[in-house]
């Protein structure tokens, strides 16, 4: 497992000095359209809570499921250079797919009781994009739309055999909120790489089974990755 990462780290490297070499003259402002590659891991935490008789009515209580998949993906963007300053819009869609689940037992008797998962599929951003160019080097700032395909199910058994009624669940893309930033190196005036961090919130939202028991969800997730562009 660790020697596949390890060999794409390597031929990311390989690539990364190989278009160094080439590298030219000072680079004179420019703007325009760009694409890459992305690649890096996704946290998502996705909290779901018992309330009005979910769970057990006694008291409240709730669980974090956390999907950590391996993304890879697209970046596609515009930009334009104004001396130091860049202004900008970015899209990314990541692809990568992760579950997590939980098993409660009931402490009054032998039976699982509350039981659950949620799965992160495909996900991205859109989002404005702000940074400062120090020649090659140029720390910035992004924020916008963040989306997600997300799979959910939970319920209360309440100690019984399994019950349809006893569950609900809710699949489908979900919309928030997305902050983050990065740097990006220029190696030429064609390429360059990025390493970045964007935080995503996919908002709240309730669910209510056959036996109106409610359940009120939450999700974000912490986005880490790396990239090459290429600048037309």
């Amino acid at each position: 497992m660790f020697k596949g990462r390890s060999s794409i780290a390597g031929g990311f490297l390989l690539v990364t000095l190989f278009l160094g070499s080439a590298q030219a003259e000072p680079m004179e402002p420019w703007s325009g359209f760009y694409i890459g590659l992305l690649g890096g891991k996704t946290f998502a935490t996705h909290e779901i809570h018992g309330d009005r008789g979910a769970y057990d009515e006694s008291r409240l209580e709730y669980y974090k499921l956390k999907p950590k998949p391996f993304v890879g993906g697209l970046l596609f963007g515009y930009k334009m250079e104004f001396e130091q300053t860049i202004l900008g819009i970015e899209a990314d869609v990541l692809f990568g797919k992760k579950k997590d689940s939980f098993w409660h037992p009931n402490t009054a008797a032998p039976q699982y009781d509350n039981a659950g998962f949620v799965e992160l599929g495909i996900h991205g951003t859109l989002t404005a994009r702000l940074g400062y160019s120090f020649e090659s080097i140029t720390p910035y700032v992004k924020g916008g739309l963040a989306w997600a395909h997300v799979k959910m199910q939970t319920g209360d058994l309440d100690g019984a055999a399994y019950d349809p009624s006893d569950f609900t669940s809710k699949k489908g893309v979900r919309a928030g909120w997305t902050i983050g930033g990065g740097v990006e190196y220029a190696i030429n005036e064609r390429f360059s790489i990025r390493a970045e961090y964007m935080y995503m919130d996919l908002g709240k939202y309730t669910t209510t089974n056959r036996d109106r028991d409610q359940f009120r969800h939450k999700m974000d997730m912490h986005s880490v990755r790396i990239g090459i562009t290429y600048n037309f």
